[in-house]
């Protein structure tokens, strides 16, 4: 389920003109500890004087902001949250978007 709503975050940060480097499976205690669908979004980085630029426009935040709730929201639409029961109780990394 990770899988499905990185990928809806992704597609969607991809339309605001994003560097594409996908999402990938990862196994930070953040994610792995869950037992529900989780991301890390990690849209931009401070130390890269392109992405500095962006992050500093208050109109380009609020952009990736609204970005990732309309992946969630394309996620929760598509009916991916529903649980019949092959989750329960598992545990393991889920995916970070970059």
């Amino acid at each position: 389920a990770g899988e499905k709503l990185a990928d809806a975050v992704h597609q969607e940060i991809l339309g605001l003109g994003a560097t594409d480097c996908r999402s990938h499976p990862r196994s930070y205690a953040l994610l792995r500890e869950t037992r529900m669908p989780a991301l890390l979004v990690e849209p931009c980085f401070i130390t890269n004087p392109n992405d500095a630029v962006q992050l500093a426009d208050p109109g380009f935040r609020e952009a990736l902001a609204g970005a990732i709730a309309a992946g969630i929201g394309r996620y929760c639409e598509t009916g991916s949250t529903r649980d019949d029961g092959s989750n329960r109780g598992a545990v393991g990394a889920d995916y970070l978007v970059e």
